[in-house]
Protein backbone atom coordinates (compact mmCIF):
# COMPACT_ATOMS: atom_id res chain seq x y z
CA UNK A 1 0.00 0.00 0.00
CA UNK A 2 1.17 3.52 -0.71
CA UNK A 3 2.13 5.92 2.10
CA UNK A 4 0.14 9.14 2.35
CA UNK A 5 0.51 12.25 4.50
CA UNK A 6 -2.18 14.93 4.69
CA UNK A 7 -1.13 18.50 5.48
CA UNK A 8 -3.39 20.95 7.30
CA UNK A 9 -3.22 24.67 6.63
CA UNK A 10 -1.88 25.49 10.12
CA UNK A 11 1.15 23.20 9.56
CA UNK A 12 0.46 21.05 12.60
CA UNK A 13 1.27 17.36 12.63
CA UNK A 14 -1.49 16.00 10.38
CA UNK A 15 -3.95 13.21 10.80
CA UNK A 16 -4.27 10.51 8.17
CA UNK A 17 -7.42 10.46 6.06
CA UNK A 18 -8.65 8.32 3.17
CA UNK A 19 -6.90 9.06 -0.09
CA UNK A 20 -8.58 9.70 -3.44
CA UNK A 21 -9.00 6.85 -5.90
CA UNK A 22 -5.52 7.22 -7.37
CA UNK A 23 -3.87 6.84 -3.95
CA UNK A 24 -3.99 4.44 -1.04
CA UNK A 25 -4.18 5.45 2.62
CA UNK A 26 -1.58 4.14 5.05
CA UNK A 27 -3.52 3.08 8.16
CA UNK A 28 -2.32 1.25 11.27
CA UNK A 29 -4.73 -1.55 10.30
CA UNK A 30 -3.71 -3.02 6.98
CA UNK A 31 -6.46 -3.54 4.42
CA UNK A 32 -6.26 -6.18 1.71
CA UNK A 33 -7.51 -3.64 -0.79
CA UNK A 34 -4.40 -1.54 -0.18
CA UNK A 35 -1.85 -4.22 -0.91
CA UNK A 36 -0.24 -5.02 -4.21
CA UNK A 37 0.75 -8.49 -5.28
CA UNK A 38 3.26 -9.99 -2.87
CA UNK A 39 6.55 -11.12 -4.32
CA UNK A 40 6.82 -14.78 -3.36
CA UNK A 41 10.21 -16.36 -2.86
CA UNK A 42 11.11 -17.93 -6.20
CA UNK A 43 11.25 -21.70 -6.28
CA UNK A 44 14.31 -23.02 -7.99
CA UNK A 45 13.90 -25.26 -10.97
CA UNK A 46 15.39 -28.65 -10.28
CA UNK A 47 17.87 -29.46 -13.01
CA UNK A 48 20.40 -32.25 -13.15
CA UNK A 49 23.71 -31.27 -14.68
CA UNK A 50 25.16 -34.45 -16.18
CA UNK A 51 25.53 -32.66 -19.53
CA UNK A 52 28.50 -30.67 -18.24
CA UNK A 53 31.86 -32.18 -17.33
CA UNK A 54 35.54 -31.46 -17.68
CA UNK A 55 35.98 -32.83 -21.20
CA UNK A 56 37.90 -30.58 -23.61
CA UNK A 57 35.59 -28.49 -25.80
CA UNK A 58 36.68 -30.30 -28.98
CA UNK A 59 35.78 -33.69 -27.50
CA UNK A 60 32.44 -32.67 -26.00
CA UNK A 61 31.35 -30.81 -29.16
CA UNK A 62 33.28 -32.60 -31.93
CA UNK A 63 31.43 -30.89 -34.80
CA UNK A 64 32.30 -27.38 -33.58
CA UNK A 65 35.40 -25.63 -34.91
CA UNK A 66 37.77 -23.54 -32.79
CA UNK A 67 38.68 -19.96 -33.67
CA UNK A 68 41.08 -17.39 -32.30
CA UNK A 69 39.81 -14.38 -30.37
CA UNK A 70 37.92 -11.64 -32.19
CA UNK A 71 37.11 -8.14 -30.92
CA UNK A 72 34.25 -7.17 -28.64
CA UNK A 73 32.67 -5.11 -31.40
CA UNK A 74 32.52 -8.18 -33.67
CA UNK A 75 29.76 -9.70 -31.52
CA UNK A 76 26.32 -8.51 -32.54
CA UNK A 77 24.03 -11.35 -31.39
CA UNK A 78 23.26 -11.82 -27.67
CA UNK A 79 21.89 -15.20 -26.54
CA UNK A 80 20.79 -15.43 -22.89
CA UNK A 81 19.94 -18.64 -21.02
CA UNK A 82 18.76 -19.36 -17.48
CA UNK A 83 19.99 -22.93 -16.99
CA UNK A 84 23.15 -24.90 -17.68
CA UNK A 85 21.28 -27.34 -19.94
CA UNK A 86 20.00 -24.37 -21.99
CA UNK A 87 23.55 -23.08 -22.37
CA UNK A 88 24.69 -26.57 -23.41
CA UNK A 89 22.00 -26.60 -26.11
CA UNK A 90 23.13 -23.16 -27.28
CA UNK A 91 26.75 -24.38 -27.53
CA UNK A 92 25.64 -27.38 -29.54
CA UNK A 93 24.06 -25.31 -32.34
CA UNK A 94 27.18 -23.16 -32.86
CA UNK A 95 29.33 -23.67 -35.96
CA UNK A 96 32.47 -22.58 -34.14
CA UNK A 97 33.64 -21.55 -30.68
CA UNK A 98 35.91 -18.52 -30.19
CA UNK A 99 38.50 -17.73 -27.59
CA UNK A 100 37.33 -15.68 -24.64
CA UNK A 101 37.75 -11.91 -24.30
CA UNK A 102 38.37 -9.66 -21.26
CA UNK A 103 35.27 -8.30 -19.53
CA UNK A 104 34.27 -4.95 -18.09
CA UNK A 105 35.47 -4.71 -14.48
CA UNK A 106 31.87 -4.60 -13.22
CA UNK A 107 30.74 -7.56 -15.33
CA UNK A 108 30.29 -10.77 -13.30
CA UNK A 109 28.99 -12.89 -16.20
CA UNK A 110 30.76 -15.81 -17.85
CA UNK A 111 30.44 -16.08 -21.62
CA UNK A 112 30.64 -18.58 -24.44
CA UNK A 113 31.65 -16.88 -27.70
CA UNK A 114 30.97 -18.48 -31.05
CA UNK A 115 29.65 -18.22 -34.57
CA UNK A 116 26.50 -19.21 -36.47
CA UNK A 117 26.92 -18.72 -40.21
CA UNK A 118 28.09 -15.12 -40.65
CA UNK A 119 27.00 -14.05 -37.16
CA UNK A 120 29.20 -13.81 -34.07
CA UNK A 121 27.24 -14.78 -30.97
CA UNK A 122 27.84 -14.13 -27.27
CA UNK A 123 26.06 -16.58 -24.94
CA UNK A 124 25.45 -15.76 -21.27
CA UNK A 125 23.78 -17.81 -18.55
CA UNK A 126 22.35 -17.00 -15.12
CA UNK A 127 24.37 -18.17 -12.08
CA UNK A 128 23.50 -21.66 -10.88
CA UNK A 129 20.58 -21.67 -8.45
CA UNK A 130 19.81 -17.98 -9.07
CA UNK A 131 17.11 -17.94 -11.70
CA UNK A 132 14.36 -15.31 -11.68
CA UNK A 133 13.66 -11.75 -12.82
CA UNK A 134 16.29 -9.97 -10.71
CA UNK A 135 19.20 -12.17 -11.75
CA UNK A 136 18.09 -12.10 -15.39
CA UNK A 137 18.15 -8.29 -15.35
CA UNK A 138 21.67 -8.34 -13.86
CA UNK A 139 22.97 -10.70 -16.55
CA UNK A 140 21.48 -8.56 -19.33
CA UNK A 141 22.94 -5.35 -17.87
CA UNK A 142 26.38 -6.94 -17.48
CA UNK A 143 26.36 -8.26 -21.03
CA UNK A 144 25.61 -4.78 -22.32
CA UNK A 145 28.57 -3.39 -20.36
CA UNK A 146 31.11 -5.66 -22.06
CA UNK A 147 29.56 -6.12 -25.51
CA UNK A 148 28.35 -2.72 -26.66
CA UNK A 149 27.60 -3.58 -30.29
CA UNK A 150 24.71 -6.00 -29.80
CA UNK A 151 22.32 -5.80 -32.74
CA UNK A 152 19.67 -8.31 -31.65
CA UNK A 153 19.16 -10.36 -28.47
CA UNK A 154 17.45 -13.70 -27.84
CA UNK A 155 16.29 -15.29 -24.57
CA UNK A 156 16.24 -19.03 -25.28
CA UNK A 157 15.29 -21.90 -23.00
CA UNK A 158 12.49 -23.99 -21.53
CA UNK A 159 9.04 -23.09 -20.25
CA UNK A 160 5.75 -24.53 -19.03
CA UNK A 161 2.96 -24.78 -21.58
CA UNK A 162 -0.65 -23.62 -21.30
CA UNK A 163 -2.47 -26.39 -23.22
CA UNK A 164 -5.91 -24.77 -22.96
CA UNK A 165 -4.80 -21.88 -25.17
CA UNK A 166 -3.11 -23.93 -27.91
CA UNK A 167 -2.58 -27.58 -28.82
CA UNK A 168 0.86 -27.69 -27.25
CA UNK A 169 2.90 -30.86 -26.88
CA UNK A 170 6.13 -31.41 -24.96
CA UNK A 171 9.05 -30.25 -27.08
CA UNK A 172 7.00 -27.73 -29.07
CA UNK A 173 8.42 -24.22 -29.36
CA UNK A 174 6.65 -20.99 -28.36
CA UNK A 175 7.95 -17.78 -29.91
CA UNK A 176 7.00 -14.80 -27.74
CA UNK A 177 5.01 -12.17 -29.62
CA UNK A 178 4.75 -10.27 -26.33
CA UNK A 179 5.82 -10.70 -22.70
CA UNK A 180 3.28 -10.27 -19.89
CA UNK A 181 4.55 -9.96 -16.31
CA UNK A 182 1.81 -11.93 -14.59
CA UNK A 183 2.60 -11.11 -10.94
CA UNK A 184 2.18 -7.33 -11.19
CA UNK A 185 -1.01 -5.95 -9.68
CA UNK A 186 -2.82 -5.32 -6.42
CA UNK A 187 -5.43 -6.89 -4.17
CA UNK A 188 -8.88 -5.29 -4.14
CA UNK A 189 -11.42 -6.86 -1.78
CA UNK A 190 -9.38 -10.08 -1.51
CA UNK A 191 -9.18 -10.35 -5.30
CA UNK A 192 -5.89 -9.90 -7.13
CA UNK A 193 -6.19 -7.45 -10.02
CA UNK A 194 -3.42 -7.96 -12.54
CA UNK A 195 -2.06 -4.97 -14.39
CA UNK A 196 0.32 -6.72 -16.75
CA UNK A 197 0.91 -4.82 -19.95
CA UNK A 198 2.33 -6.29 -23.18
CA UNK A 199 6.00 -5.84 -24.06
CA UNK A 200 6.52 -6.94 -27.67
CA UNK A 201 9.94 -7.76 -29.12
CA UNK A 202 11.82 -5.01 -31.00
CA UNK A 203 10.42 -4.43 -34.48
CA UNK A 204 13.64 -5.74 -36.05
CA UNK A 205 13.07 -9.11 -34.39
CA UNK A 206 9.33 -9.02 -34.97
CA UNK A 207 9.78 -8.64 -38.72
CA UNK A 208 12.44 -11.37 -38.69
CA UNK A 209 9.98 -13.79 -37.05
CA UNK A 210 7.32 -12.84 -39.60
CA UNK A 211 9.75 -13.42 -42.46
CA UNK A 212 10.70 -16.91 -41.26
CA UNK A 213 7.07 -17.76 -40.47
CA UNK A 214 5.97 -16.84 -44.00
CA UNK A 215 8.82 -18.89 -45.44
CA UNK A 216 7.73 -21.93 -43.43
CA UNK A 217 4.23 -21.62 -44.87
CA UNK A 218 5.68 -22.68 -48.24
CA UNK A 219 8.52 -25.02 -47.31
CA UNK A 220 9.47 -27.43 -44.56
CA UNK A 221 11.22 -26.19 -41.45
CA UNK A 222 14.84 -27.17 -40.96
CA UNK A 223 14.20 -27.70 -37.27
CA UNK A 224 13.93 -31.55 -37.42
CA UNK A 225 17.04 -31.76 -39.62
CA UNK A 226 18.91 -29.42 -37.31
CA UNK A 227 17.93 -31.49 -34.28
CA UNK A 228 19.45 -34.52 -35.97
CA UNK A 229 22.60 -32.69 -37.13
CA UNK A 230 23.32 -30.80 -33.92
CA UNK A 231 21.99 -33.13 -31.21
CA UNK A 232 22.20 -36.59 -32.79
CA UNK A 233 25.47 -37.18 -30.94
CA UNK A 234 23.94 -36.23 -27.59
CA UNK A 235 21.23 -38.77 -26.71
CA UNK A 236 20.31 -36.92 -23.52
CA UNK A 237 19.05 -34.03 -25.71
CA UNK A 238 17.02 -36.26 -28.05
CA UNK A 239 13.30 -36.91 -27.71
CA UNK A 240 12.63 -39.04 -24.59
CA UNK A 241 11.08 -42.47 -25.07
CA UNK A 242 8.27 -41.49 -22.73
CA UNK A 243 4.59 -40.84 -23.24
CA UNK A 244 3.54 -37.21 -23.39
CA UNK A 245 0.84 -37.11 -20.70
CA UNK A 246 -1.50 -34.21 -19.98
CA UNK A 247 -3.75 -34.62 -16.94
CA UNK A 248 -6.95 -32.78 -16.16
CA UNK A 249 -6.39 -29.64 -14.13
CA UNK A 250 -8.25 -31.11 -11.12
CA UNK A 251 -6.03 -34.22 -10.91
CA UNK A 252 -3.02 -33.49 -8.74
CA UNK A 253 0.24 -35.40 -8.80
CA UNK A 254 0.77 -38.19 -6.27
CA UNK A 255 2.66 -36.60 -3.40
CA UNK A 256 6.31 -37.48 -2.92
CA UNK A 257 6.80 -39.31 -6.22
CA UNK A 258 9.16 -38.18 -8.99
CA UNK A 259 7.19 -39.93 -11.75
CA UNK A 260 3.52 -40.21 -12.66
CA UNK A 261 3.47 -44.03 -12.38
CA UNK A 262 0.92 -43.87 -9.54
CA UNK A 263 -1.23 -41.12 -11.07
CA UNK A 264 -4.69 -41.96 -12.38
CA UNK A 265 -4.24 -42.34 -16.14
CA UNK A 266 -8.02 -42.20 -16.62
CA UNK A 267 -7.68 -38.51 -15.75
CA UNK A 268 -5.61 -37.77 -18.86
CA UNK A 269 -6.98 -35.18 -21.29
CA UNK A 270 -7.91 -36.89 -24.59
CA UNK A 271 -5.92 -35.40 -27.46
CA UNK A 272 -5.68 -36.22 -31.14
CA UNK A 273 -2.56 -38.10 -32.12
CA UNK A 274 -0.11 -36.18 -34.26
CA UNK A 275 1.07 -37.72 -37.50
CA UNK A 276 4.64 -36.62 -36.84
CA UNK A 277 6.57 -36.43 -33.58
CA UNK A 278 8.54 -33.43 -34.87
CA UNK A 279 8.10 -30.32 -32.70
CA UNK A 280 5.73 -27.61 -33.87
CA UNK A 281 6.31 -23.86 -33.57
CA UNK A 282 3.63 -21.64 -32.00
CA UNK A 283 3.47 -17.85 -31.83
CA UNK A 284 1.89 -16.09 -28.88
CA UNK A 285 2.22 -14.32 -25.55
CA UNK A 286 4.46 -15.59 -22.76
CA UNK A 287 3.77 -15.00 -19.05
CA UNK A 288 6.79 -14.14 -16.91
CA UNK A 289 6.84 -14.02 -13.11
CA UNK A 290 9.21 -14.32 -10.17
CA UNK A 291 7.79 -17.69 -9.11
CA UNK A 292 7.48 -21.11 -10.72
CA UNK A 293 4.06 -22.06 -12.11
CA UNK A 294 3.09 -25.54 -10.86
CA UNK A 295 -0.68 -25.29 -10.48
CA UNK A 296 -2.96 -26.31 -13.37
CA UNK A 297 -6.02 -24.41 -12.13
CA UNK A 298 -4.07 -21.19 -11.64
CA UNK A 299 -2.27 -21.82 -14.94
CA UNK A 300 -5.54 -22.00 -16.87
CA UNK A 301 -7.00 -18.95 -15.12
CA UNK A 302 -3.99 -16.73 -15.88
CA UNK A 303 -3.61 -18.13 -19.40
CA UNK A 304 -7.25 -17.29 -20.12
CA UNK A 305 -7.00 -13.83 -18.54
CA UNK A 306 -3.77 -12.81 -20.32
CA UNK A 307 -4.11 -15.07 -23.39
CA UNK A 308 -0.65 -16.57 -22.86
CA UNK A 309 0.72 -19.87 -24.19
CA UNK A 310 3.67 -20.35 -21.89
CA UNK A 311 5.00 -19.61 -18.38
CA UNK A 312 8.58 -18.80 -17.41
CA UNK A 313 10.64 -16.85 -14.84
CA UNK A 314 13.20 -14.59 -16.52
CA UNK A 315 11.97 -12.64 -19.55
CA UNK A 316 10.29 -9.77 -17.67
CA UNK A 317 13.62 -9.05 -15.99
CA UNK A 318 15.42 -8.71 -19.31
CA UNK A 319 13.14 -7.00 -21.81
CA UNK A 320 13.48 -3.53 -20.26
CA UNK A 321 17.27 -3.78 -19.92
CA UNK A 322 18.04 -5.59 -23.18
CA UNK A 323 15.05 -5.74 -25.57
CA UNK A 324 14.90 -9.26 -26.95
CA UNK A 325 12.88 -12.07 -28.50
CA UNK A 326 11.91 -14.85 -26.08
CA UNK A 327 11.91 -18.44 -27.39
CA UNK A 328 10.73 -21.30 -25.15
CA UNK A 329 10.69 -25.07 -25.63
CA UNK A 330 7.80 -26.68 -23.74
CA UNK A 331 9.24 -28.99 -21.08
CA UNK A 332 6.09 -29.47 -18.95
CA UNK A 333 2.52 -28.27 -18.61
CA UNK A 334 3.08 -25.93 -15.63
CA UNK A 335 1.15 -28.26 -13.32
CA UNK A 336 1.88 -30.47 -10.32
CA UNK A 337 3.06 -33.28 -12.64
CA UNK A 338 6.05 -31.30 -13.94
CA UNK A 339 9.43 -33.04 -13.83
CA UNK A 340 12.82 -32.88 -15.54
CA UNK A 341 12.30 -35.66 -18.11
CA UNK A 342 11.66 -33.40 -21.12
CA UNK A 343 13.86 -30.44 -20.18
CA UNK A 344 16.92 -31.23 -22.31
CA UNK A 345 14.81 -32.07 -25.36
CA UNK A 346 12.82 -28.84 -24.94
CA UNK A 347 16.06 -26.85 -24.57
CA UNK A 348 17.31 -28.43 -27.80
CA UNK A 349 14.16 -27.62 -29.80
CA UNK A 350 14.23 -23.99 -28.62
CA UNK A 351 17.92 -23.65 -29.50
CA UNK A 352 17.33 -25.22 -32.91
CA UNK A 353 14.56 -22.74 -33.72
CA UNK A 354 16.78 -19.86 -32.57
CA UNK A 355 19.51 -21.13 -34.89
CA UNK A 356 17.06 -21.36 -37.81
CA UNK A 357 15.94 -17.80 -37.08
CA UNK A 358 19.53 -16.52 -37.12
CA UNK A 359 20.15 -18.28 -40.43
CA UNK A 360 17.29 -16.21 -41.83
CA UNK A 361 18.71 -12.95 -40.45
CA UNK A 362 20.69 -10.85 -42.90
CA UNK A 363 22.71 -7.90 -41.66
CA UNK A 364 21.63 -4.80 -43.51
CA UNK A 365 24.81 -2.88 -42.71
CA UNK A 366 28.35 -3.95 -43.64
CA UNK A 367 30.20 -5.60 -40.74
CA UNK A 368 32.90 -2.93 -40.48
CA UNK A 369 30.44 -0.07 -40.05
CA UNK A 370 27.83 -1.81 -37.92
CA UNK A 371 29.34 -0.67 -34.66
CA UNK A 372 31.94 2.05 -34.40
CA UNK A 373 33.11 1.89 -30.80
CA UNK A 374 33.80 5.45 -29.71
CA UNK A 375 36.86 6.39 -27.73
CA UNK A 376 36.51 7.59 -24.16
CA UNK A 377 36.69 11.20 -25.29
CA UNK A 378 34.06 10.59 -27.96
CA UNK A 379 31.72 8.94 -25.44
CA UNK A 380 32.05 11.93 -23.12
CA UNK A 381 31.35 14.27 -26.03
CA UNK A 382 28.24 12.32 -27.08
CA UNK A 383 26.93 12.29 -23.52
CA UNK A 384 27.55 16.01 -23.15
CA UNK A 385 25.64 16.80 -26.36
CA UNK A 386 22.79 14.62 -25.18
CA UNK A 387 22.67 16.39 -21.82
CA UNK A 388 22.60 19.73 -23.62
CA UNK A 389 19.55 18.53 -25.57
CA UNK A 390 17.80 17.58 -22.34
CA UNK A 391 18.54 20.83 -20.51
CA UNK A 392 16.27 23.88 -20.71
CA UNK A 393 16.27 27.34 -19.19
CA UNK A 394 15.43 27.74 -15.52
CA UNK A 395 14.87 24.04 -14.78
CA UNK A 396 14.98 24.81 -11.04
CA UNK A 397 13.43 28.27 -11.07
CA UNK A 398 10.30 27.22 -9.16
CA UNK A 399 12.30 25.46 -6.43
CA UNK A 400 14.55 28.51 -6.00
CA UNK A 401 11.59 30.86 -5.52
CA UNK A 402 9.96 28.76 -2.79
CA UNK A 403 10.56 30.26 0.63
CA UNK A 404 12.76 28.37 3.04
CA UNK A 405 10.97 26.78 5.99
CA UNK A 406 11.08 28.79 9.20
CA UNK A 407 12.90 27.22 12.11
CA UNK A 408 11.28 23.99 13.35
CA UNK A 409 8.12 24.44 11.26
CA UNK A 410 8.54 21.48 8.90
CA UNK A 411 10.63 19.07 10.91
CA UNK A 412 7.55 17.09 11.90
CA UNK A 413 7.37 15.51 8.46
CA UNK A 414 10.58 13.56 8.98
CA UNK A 415 9.06 12.05 12.16
CA UNK A 416 5.73 11.18 10.57
CA UNK A 417 5.00 7.42 10.60
CA UNK A 418 4.22 7.40 6.88
CA UNK A 419 7.49 9.14 6.04
CA UNK A 420 9.44 6.72 8.21
CA UNK A 421 7.65 3.78 6.61
CA UNK A 422 8.58 5.14 3.19
CA UNK A 423 12.27 5.15 4.16
CA UNK A 424 12.18 1.71 5.77
CA UNK A 425 13.57 -0.94 3.40
CA UNK A 426 11.68 -3.63 5.32
CA UNK A 427 8.38 -1.93 4.44
CA UNK A 428 9.15 -1.52 0.75
CA UNK A 429 6.85 -4.46 -0.16
CA UNK A 430 4.00 -2.53 1.48
CA UNK A 431 4.22 0.84 -0.28
CA UNK A 432 6.39 -0.10 -3.30
CA UNK A 433 8.37 3.13 -2.93
CA UNK A 434 5.49 5.64 -3.07
CA UNK A 435 4.86 8.49 -0.62
CA UNK A 436 1.88 10.76 -1.32
CA UNK A 437 1.63 14.15 0.44
CA UNK A 438 -1.71 15.89 0.14
CA UNK A 439 -2.83 19.27 1.45
CA UNK A 440 -5.17 22.21 0.99
CA UNK A 441 -4.21 25.27 -1.07
CA UNK A 442 -2.06 27.61 1.02
CA UNK A 443 -1.00 24.88 3.46
CA UNK A 444 2.67 25.28 2.58
CA UNK A 445 2.99 22.04 0.63
CA UNK A 446 5.83 23.23 -1.61
CA UNK A 447 7.79 24.57 1.37
CA UNK A 448 7.42 21.19 3.07
CA UNK A 449 8.53 19.36 -0.09
CA UNK A 450 11.57 21.63 -0.44
CA UNK A 451 12.43 21.01 3.22
CA UNK A 452 12.05 17.24 2.81
CA UNK A 453 14.25 17.19 -0.29
CA UNK A 454 16.92 19.45 1.21
CA UNK A 455 17.16 17.34 4.36
CA UNK A 456 16.91 13.95 2.69
CA UNK A 457 19.78 11.50 3.13
CA UNK A 458 19.64 8.91 0.32
CA UNK A 459 19.85 5.22 1.26
CA UNK A 460 23.27 3.83 0.44
CA UNK A 461 25.18 6.99 1.30
CA UNK A 462 27.33 8.16 -1.60
CA UNK A 463 25.76 5.56 -3.90
CA UNK A 464 22.33 7.06 -3.31
CA UNK A 465 20.83 9.59 -5.73
CA UNK A 466 18.05 12.08 -4.95
CA UNK A 467 16.34 14.27 -7.58
CA UNK A 468 13.56 16.84 -7.53
CA UNK A 469 11.16 18.62 -9.86
CA UNK A 470 8.77 21.41 -8.88
CA UNK A 471 5.96 22.06 -11.37
CA UNK A 472 5.44 25.75 -12.08
CA UNK A 473 1.92 26.64 -13.26
CA UNK A 474 3.01 30.18 -14.26
CA UNK A 475 6.18 29.08 -16.02
CA UNK A 476 7.07 28.07 -19.56
CA UNK A 477 5.71 24.95 -21.23
CA UNK A 478 8.63 22.82 -20.04
CA UNK A 479 8.45 24.21 -16.50
CA UNK A 480 4.84 23.08 -16.10
CA UNK A 481 4.66 19.90 -18.22
CA UNK A 482 5.57 16.27 -17.64
CA UNK A 483 7.88 16.50 -20.67
CA UNK A 484 9.90 19.08 -18.75
CA UNK A 485 9.79 16.92 -15.63
CA UNK A 486 11.24 13.87 -17.45
CA UNK A 487 13.90 16.01 -19.12
CA UNK A 488 14.91 17.58 -15.82
CA UNK A 489 15.04 14.26 -13.93
CA UNK A 490 16.97 12.57 -16.75
CA UNK A 491 19.43 15.43 -17.01
CA UNK A 492 20.36 15.20 -13.34
CA UNK A 493 20.33 11.41 -13.24
CA UNK A 494 22.69 11.05 -16.20
CA UNK A 495 24.92 13.77 -14.80
CA UNK A 496 25.21 11.96 -11.48
CA UNK A 497 25.73 8.47 -12.95
CA UNK A 498 27.99 8.56 -15.98
CA UNK A 499 27.87 4.78 -16.49
CA UNK A 500 24.10 4.48 -16.97
CA UNK A 501 23.07 3.43 -20.51
CA UNK A 502 21.96 6.31 -22.67
CA UNK A 503 19.59 6.47 -25.62
CA UNK A 504 20.97 9.00 -28.08
CA UNK A 505 17.71 9.68 -29.87
CA UNK A 506 17.19 13.39 -30.40
CA UNK A 507 15.14 15.22 -27.78
CA UNK A 508 13.84 18.42 -29.34
CA UNK A 509 11.71 21.12 -27.82
CA UNK A 510 9.60 22.31 -30.71
CA UNK A 511 6.46 22.97 -28.71
CA UNK A 512 3.61 20.82 -27.47
CA UNK A 513 1.64 20.61 -30.70
CA UNK A 514 4.22 18.93 -32.95
CA UNK A 515 6.49 16.69 -30.89
CA UNK A 516 5.13 16.37 -27.36
CA UNK A 517 3.83 12.83 -27.80
CA UNK A 518 6.98 11.51 -29.50
CA UNK A 519 9.22 13.25 -26.99
CA UNK A 520 7.22 11.89 -24.07
CA UNK A 521 7.43 8.28 -25.29
CA UNK A 522 11.17 8.62 -25.92
CA UNK A 523 11.87 10.22 -22.55
CA UNK A 524 9.89 7.59 -20.66
CA UNK A 525 11.77 4.80 -22.44
CA UNK A 526 15.15 6.38 -21.64
CA UNK A 527 14.20 6.99 -18.00
CA UNK A 528 12.95 3.42 -17.57
CA UNK A 529 16.18 1.98 -19.01
CA UNK A 530 18.28 4.20 -16.74
CA UNK A 531 16.33 3.28 -13.58
CA UNK A 532 16.44 -0.45 -14.32
CA UNK A 533 20.21 -0.20 -14.79
CA UNK A 534 20.87 1.35 -11.36
CA UNK A 535 22.05 -1.93 -9.87
CA UNK A 536 22.86 -1.47 -6.17
CA UNK A 537 22.36 2.31 -6.23
CA UNK A 538 19.21 3.93 -4.89
CA UNK A 539 17.15 6.64 -6.61
CA UNK A 540 14.64 8.88 -4.83
CA UNK A 541 12.58 11.49 -6.71
CA UNK A 542 10.67 14.35 -5.06
CA UNK A 543 7.94 15.79 -7.30
CA UNK A 544 5.96 18.84 -6.20
CA UNK A 545 2.60 20.31 -7.27
CA UNK A 546 1.17 17.63 -9.54
CA UNK A 547 -2.06 19.59 -9.77
CA UNK A 548 -0.27 22.43 -11.60
CA UNK A 549 0.13 20.40 -14.80
CA UNK A 550 -2.32 18.89 -17.30
CA UNK A 551 -4.61 16.45 -15.49
CA UNK A 552 -4.51 13.70 -18.13
CA UNK A 553 -0.73 13.90 -18.34
CA UNK A 554 -0.48 13.59 -14.57
CA UNK A 555 -2.76 10.53 -14.51
CA UNK A 556 -0.58 8.86 -17.16
CA UNK A 557 2.58 9.87 -15.29
CA UNK A 558 1.32 8.38 -12.02
CA UNK A 559 0.48 5.12 -13.81
CA UNK A 560 3.93 5.09 -15.42
CA UNK A 561 5.70 5.61 -12.09
CA UNK A 562 3.54 2.95 -10.40
CA UNK A 563 4.43 0.42 -13.11
CA UNK A 564 8.12 1.37 -12.97
CA UNK A 565 8.12 1.12 -9.18
CA UNK A 566 6.56 -2.35 -9.39
CA UNK A 567 9.12 -3.55 -11.94
CA UNK A 568 11.96 -2.00 -9.92
CA UNK A 569 10.76 -3.75 -6.78
CA UNK A 570 10.56 -7.08 -8.60
CA UNK A 571 14.14 -6.61 -9.83
CA UNK A 572 15.51 -5.55 -6.44
CA UNK A 573 16.13 -1.91 -7.38
CA UNK A 574 15.70 0.74 -4.67
CA UNK A 575 13.50 3.32 -6.46
CA UNK A 576 11.26 5.74 -4.52
CA UNK A 577 8.85 8.50 -5.49
CA UNK A 578 7.68 11.21 -3.09
CA UNK A 579 4.99 13.44 -4.59
CA UNK A 580 2.68 16.20 -3.41
CA UNK A 581 -0.61 17.58 -4.70
CA UNK A 582 -3.55 19.74 -3.68
CA UNK A 583 -6.65 18.31 -2.02
CA UNK A 584 -8.64 19.89 -4.86
CA UNK A 585 -6.94 17.61 -7.40
CA UNK A 586 -8.73 14.27 -7.86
Amino acid sequence: MDSIIVISSDDEAPDEVPAPTSTVTLNPTRRDSDVRSPSPTPKRRKVHDESFNDEPEEEKYPSIKRRNALKHEDYTIAWICALAIEMAAARAVLDEIHETLPKDRNDSNSYVLGGIRQHNVVIACLPIGQDGLVKAADVAANLHRTFKCIDIALMVGIGGGAPRIADLRLGDVVVGTRIMQSDLGKYVHDEFQRKAYPRPPPSKLGTLVTSLRSKLELEASRLPTMMLEKFGKYPEFCRPKLEDRLFRETHRHSSGRSTCDKCDFSQQVPRSKRISKDPKVHYGAIASASHLMKDAIKRDRIAQELNVMCFEMEAAGIVDTLPCLVIRGISDYADSHKNDDWQRYAAATAASYARELLEEYRCRVPMASRCDVPTRNTQVSIRQRFLEQLAFDDMKVREKTIEEAQADTCRWITEHPSYKAWLDMMQLPEHRGFLWIRGKPGAGKSTIMKFAFSNFKPPGGRRGISLSFFFNARGTYLQKSVVGMYRSLLYRLLQRSMDLPMNLEQVHDTGPQQTERLALVTLKDIFRTAVLSLGKRSLTCFIDALDESDEQQIIEMVQYFEDLADISFQQGINFRIGTIWSSSFA
